[in-house]
């Protein structure tokens, strides 16, 4: 009589073995439509690189490193699953029978990071979108009508996660100053709040003809600058406070923070406000350094850590949808011309496209 731990051995090996055939027969199917596209893809890498330097991004462009990244997976995979293809896979998982033969856990855990590339592969392979043009080459419309987005009862919208942001930063009669967009690693943080200096010049340039509350603040200058981006960040730092006419110091964090505060306060002392957008901050230490506690200045700082600034509101941002994330970046950042902007605006086209 088999004992009920062999019983739950075989029946999770028995599990296994399902998951390992799927798994193969679906390795199999993408080796022959990815060798069907070995030509093609390399066209296409050449097309986007081309669409990317029309963006005049740079070579070390997060982007670009995201999209020469991709390629590599794709033709390391490709590689990897002809090998199981020639190795004869199943003949090595039958001969490891024996005292020798690993945990069906552990095997399973090993085989889930190869489940996650098929499934990256067979959406690049799917995806009209990444097949026809990337993403970027969407045009963008700005009479293009709401799009509705199919999820769960518990997904929040991005647009609505938007709205609580936009609230929170013009509520003036609120004693908090900084307001924190919190979520996982590519859940579309940045995104979000590069979206915000469009919007608000829009509400500055129409604010004549509309009929505002007075409780809510108009923002006549906003700087987007990201932080925590190695040696990239104290340079577009200390560009930004020299196009802004004052003296650049060194490139130190506690420096630039200093003059940074100076900066602000000289500039501000006429009663225009200002929003701060801080993207990526880790270390709350930044934030201590930063904050300039003026009733003339707000500031939206992205992060992974909820904790960073417990005085903050606090907004959670959950991963959009794939066309909600397009639709937001083809219509509000590479649909939009910069140059029109007002000198009293303090965006450009530097700050928000050559940072990550």
């Amino acid at each position: 009589m088999i004992g009920a731990a062999a019983t739950s051995e075989v029946t999770q090996l028995s599990n296994l073995l399902g998951t390992i055939r799927g798994l193969y027969s679906k390795g199999l199917e993408l080796v022959r439509t990815i060798s069907l596209k070995k030509d093609k893809l390399e066209q296409e890498r050449e097309r986007w690189e081309n669409s990317l330097q029309k963006y005049e991004l740079p070579s070390n462009h997060s982007v670009k490193k995201k999209l020469k990244a991709s390629i590599e997976k794709l033709k390391r995979v490709q590689k990897d699953v002809r090998a199981v293809e020639e190795s004869n896979f199943f003949t090595r998982l039958f001969s490891w029978c024996g005292s020798t033969m690993p945990s069906p856990a552990y095997v399973l855990s090993e085989l889930t990071s190869v489940n996650d590339v098929f499934d990256e592969l067979d959406s690049y392979v799917k995806d009209p979108a990444t097949a026809g043009r990337g993403w970027w080459e969407v045009e963008a419309d700005r009479n293009q009508p709401a799009i509705s987005f199919s999820h769960d009862d518990k997904y929040v919208p991005i647009s609505q996660t938007l709205k609580k942001v936009q609230a929170a930063l013009q509520d003036n009669s609120s004693s908090k100053k900084v307001v924190l967009l919190h979520g996982r690693f590519g859940a579309g943080k940045s995104t979000l709040a590069k979206y915000l200096p469009l919007y608000y010049y829009d509400k500055l340039r129409g604010s004549s003809s509309s009929s505002s509350s007075s409780q809510e603040l108009k923002f006549c200058e906003v700087a987007f600058i990201p932080w925590e981006k190695d040696t990239d960040s104290l340079k577009l730092m200390s560009q930004l406070i020299g196009d802004l006419g004052y003296e650049v110091p060194p490139p130190d964090t506690t420096l630039l923070a200093a003059e940074y505060k100076k900066m602000l306060l000289v500039r501000l002392g006429e009663g225009n406000n200002a929003l701060i957008i801080l993207d990526d901050v880790q270390d709350p230490r930044l934030l201590e350094d930063l904050v300039v506690q003026s009733a003339h200045i707000k500031y939206l700082v992205t992060s992974q850590r909820t904790n960073i600034w417990p005085e903050a509101v606090s907004v959670l941002i959950e991963s959009p949808s794939l066309e909600e994330g397009r639709l937001i970046l083809a219509n509000h950042i590479f649909g939009r011309k910069m140059k029109d902007f007002p000198l009293e605006v303090k965006v450009c086209n530097y700050y928000i496209l050559q940072s990550d």
